[in-house]
């Protein structure tokens, strides 16, 4: 058998963790070679824990935590092709020339087939094309990964645009879903874990005490 590969690419550092890192820790871990390609450095994301970074250093630390979460996955190979974070939808940093979504396609599109030629997996993972909750990077990945492939072996990420039946008020609302909407995970949970492990290394742009994910990593360590 030929030696089983995923390209994995995604907008921002810490795309890899949430939600997908216990089942790229899981691939890893039963010999798939990975590759994860992220296409900006999150520059304009909030920084929750003070001290850890400035709105000028943000970039260079989220690129040292992403380092960090990719080893913690077991991904050996990873590329940031360090384009401008686009920031969310509607916001001042969407009209910076240097954002993401203001590079031409045809750019990037060539560095991804760079990639793709180079790597060459069985197995592509990005976001679905609503972007998951429609941040214009991540619809911009998804858009710009398919548009020069036609085979219908290609696998995504997601095949259904869960995330917008929230409405993002607070966090129970935003960690819930109707049960139609669940995505059940059959996987042992130490690749949970380690996907929860793998999030908590992005420390700049998360809380210092994630109620849900701490209460999630305390079930999956009892229960592991």
């Amino acid at each position: 058998m030929s030696e089983r590969r995923l390209l994995a690419c995604f907008a921002h550092p810490d795309d890899e963790a949430f939600p997908v890192g216990g089942a790229l820790a899981l691939h890893a871990h039963q010999g798939v070679k990975i590759r994860l390609v992220t296409t900006t450095l999150g520059e304009e994301g909030e920084i929750r824990q003070p001290g850890l970074a400035t709105q000028e250093t943000l970039g260079l630390t989220r690129k040292l935590e992403l380092a960090a979460s990719a080893e913690t996955l077991g991904i050996h190979e990873h590329s940031v092709l360090g384009y401008r974070d686009s920031g969310m939808a509607g916001t001042p940093p969407n009209n910076h020339p240097d954002a993401y979504i203001n590079v031409p396609d045809e750019l990037i599109v060539e560095q991804l087939v760079k990639h793709i030629r180079e790597f060459k997996p069985q197995v592509l993972l990005t976001f679905e094309k609503g972007g998951l909750y429609g941040h214009p990077d991540h619809i911009a990945i998804s858009g710009r990964l398919l548009r020069p492939l036609s085979s219908p072996a290609i696998h995504l990420s997601f095949p259904n645009n869960w995330l917008r039946a929230y409405r993002h008020i607070n966090q129970k609302d935003f960690f819930t879903v109707p049960d139609r909407g669940v995505l059940e995970w059959n996987g042992p949970l130490n690749y949970k874990r380690l996907g929860l492990k793998s999030n908590c290394l992005h420390r700049s742009v998360l809380r210092k005490e994630p109620q849900p994910m701490k209460f999630i990593w305390k079930w999956t360590s009892a229960n592991n």
